[in-house]
């Protein structure tokens, strides 16, 4: 997992949560926890808004964030393309504060 605050004049209290997978539900617990820590050193950097966007065939996924807060933002179509197959992604926000 990859948090990354964001850099530009008037953004510094986002950031960006990539890079995170689990394969199965028994992994659950582990990203739950860490997850947690994430939310912890956001807190410690005065990060407010965590965002993150999930594939939108990811119904696992979506749950996941759903369970932690996380609000559906917006949903942008045709986000990703492999091959000659296209991929929606549902951004997802969290208020910290």
């Amino acid at each position: 997992m990859t948090l990354r605050q964001l850099k530009q004049v008037g953004t510094s209290h986002k950031a960006m949560l990539e890079n995170l997978f689990f394969l199965d539900k028994k992994d659950e617990t582990t990203l739950q926890d860490l997850m947690k820590a994430a939310l912890d050193h956001a807190k410690s950097r005065n990060i407010e808004k965590l965002m993150t966007c999930v594939t939108s065939n990811n119904i696992t996924g979506k749950i996941f964030f759903s369970t932690l807060g996380f609000e559906t933002l917006g949903l942008e179509a045709k986000s990703s393309k492999i091959g000659d197959e296209y991929f929606d992604v549902h951004w997802l926000l969290y208020d910290i504060v």
